[in-house]
C-alpha cells in the first residue's frame, strides 16, 4: 500500500492505492466509517484468500507482517509466509523482536526495570535498562574474578586487578619449604626451584577451573572461561605472593637503613633489576599477582624478597628466594 494525497471527500492520509477489486469497497466505507476503520475492514476482507487473479499484485493485501501473497498456477490468491524477526545482537532477556506495520521487523526494548540475569555472580537485583541487562548492586570493578564485596572484606583494593583476597599458602619461601615464614608466603610457584619448561606457573598451556572460574595453572588466580585464558607467554612465570595481615608490613621504621620491602631479580651475567614496584603496594592480608618475564636465553636467575613487619610485638624480617632455570 502507499499513502497518497486526499481526493475529494477523503481524509488526508487515507490509503487509496489498493487492488482494483477492493477500491470501491474502500471508497464507500471511508465515507461512512472514516479512513482508519475503513482501511482495517478493507484489509480484513482481503484476507479471504482464494479469489481469482492474473498476477500476484492483485493478491497483495498491502501488509508486510503476513508475508507476500502470490497468485498460483491455478490463478488463485494464496497467503504469504510471515517474516521471522530476529534480535540480532540485542540482549534476548531485555528486548523483543516483532513485526509492526508498516515498518516490518523491529527490535523493541522491554520497559526499564524488567527483571533479568546478567550472569555476573557479583551483582544483585539485575534489571533491564535501555535494552541491556545490568546489575544495580555489586560488581567486580577491576575484573580480577573476585567480587568487590569479597575484596572489601579483606580490605583489598577492588580497583587493582593484581590485588586479590588472600590465597592458600603453597610455598612458605623457606629453604626446602621448611615453614616459619609468616610475613610472606606464596600460592604460586609451589616450591623454591622453578624450571620454566615444566613448572605449572610458567606453562604456555594453562588450565582453567570451570567451577571456580579461575586459572589453576599458567596465569594462576586469573579469571577464565577457557583453558586458553590461562596460557602464559614464553619465558614468563606467575608469582602469587601472600602478604601477612600485619598492619606495619613493609613499612619503614626510623632506625631502618634499608627499605622495609625489597624485591630484586638477578639474571646470570646481567645487572640486578629492582622489581619492588611490581609487588607494590603491599596490602596486608591480601595477595598480589605478578608475571615475571625472563630473558629468552637466560641460564639461571634468582628472585629475592626481603620484607619487615611486627608479629607478636617483635620485629621480624623474612628473606625468601625463588630460583629459575630454563
Amino acid at each position: 500500500m502507499r499513502l497518497v494525497g486526499s481526493p475529494e471527500g477523503f481524509e488526508v492520509g487515507c490509503v487509496t492505492d489498493v487492488s482494483a477489486t477492493r477500491r470501491p469497497f474502500l471508497q464507500a466505507a471511508q465515507g461512512l466509517l472514516g479512513c482508519t476503520l475503513a482501511l482495517v475492514l478493507t484489509l480484513v476482507s482481503a484476507s479471504a484468500y482464494g479469489q481469482t487473479c492474473t498476477s500476484s499484485a492483485e493478491c497483495d493485501d498491502g501488509l508486510i507482517c503476513n508475508g507476500s501473497e502470490i497468485c498460483d498456477t491455478n490463478q488463485t490468491c494464496q497467503p504469504g509466509t510471515p517474516p521471522t524477526c530476529g534480535l540480532g545482537n540485542a540482549e534476548p532477556q531485555c528486548n523483543v523482536a516483532e513485526c509492526i506495520e508498516p515498518t516490518g521487523c523491529v527490535v523493541t526494548p522491554l520497559i526499564d526495570g524488567f527483571g533479568c540475569l546478567d550472569d555476573d555472580a557479583c551483582t544483585a537485583q539485575d534489571i533491564c535498562i535501555g535494552g541491556v541487562c545490568v546489575g544495580i548492586e555489586g560488581a567486580d570493578t577491576d575484573g580480577d574474578g573476585y567480587c568487590d564485596a569479597e575484596e572489601a572484606q579483606f580490605q583489598c583494593d577492588p580497583n587493582d586487578a593484581a590485588v586479590i583476597p588472600p590465597q592458600a599458602n603453597v610455598y612458605s619461601g623457606g629453604r626446602g619449604n621448611s615453614g616459619g615464614e609468616v610475613l610472606l608466603t606464596f600460592r604460586s610457584p609451589s616450591d623454591r626451584d622453578v624450571r620454566l619448561s615444566t613448572n605449572a606457573s610458567c606453562t604456555p598451556t594453562g588450565q582453567c577451573n570451570l567451577t571456580t572460574g579461575l586459572c589453576e595453572t599458567g596465569k594462576v588466580a586469573d579469571p577464565c572461561v577457557a583453558n586458553s585464558d590461562c596460557n602464559q607467554p614464553p619465558d614468563t612465570c606467575r608469582i602469587v605472593a601472600n602478604y601477612a595481615g600485619v598492619p606495619d608490613l613493609g613499612q619503614m621504621y626510623p632506625q631502618d637503613r634499608r627499605s622495609a620491602f625489597e624485591v630484586t631479580l638477578k639474571v646470570a651475567k646481567l645487572p640486578k633489576v629492582d622489581l619492588t614496584p611490581n609487588f607494590s603496594p603491599v596490602s596486608p592480608g591480601c595477595s598480589r599477582k605478578v608475571d615475571v618475564l625472563l630473558p629468552s636465553s637466560f641460564t639461571r636467575a634468582s628472585l629475592r624478597f626481603r620484607i619487615r613487619g611486627t608479629t607478636s610485638g617483635k620485629r621480624r624480617t623474612d628473606r625468601d628466594r625463588i630460583k629459575f632455570a630454563p
